[in-house]
C-alpha cells in the first residue's frame, strides 16, 4: 500500500524590484532557478536562523 503523505501548501509572496534583482543574481550565479534558490537555499537558511 502507498504511503500517505500531507497535501503540498503553496504560498505567494511579493518582492520589490531591488529584491527580485538580487534573486535573479544569485539563481544566476548558481545556474539554478528563483524558485530552487528560494526553495534550497533561502527558506532552510531562514528556517535556521530562527531556531
Amino acid at each position: 500500500m502507498p504511503e500517505i503523505t500531507e497535501p503540498m501548501r503553496k504560498f505567494m509572496q511579493s518582492v520589490g524590484d531591488k529584491t527580485w534583482k538580487e534573486l535573479v543574481k544569485e539563481a544566476k550565479d548558481r545556474d539554478i532557478s528563483i524558485q530552487e534558490l528560494i526553495r534550497v537555499e533561502i527558506i532552510p537558511m531562514w528556517l535556521k536562523s530562527r531556531e
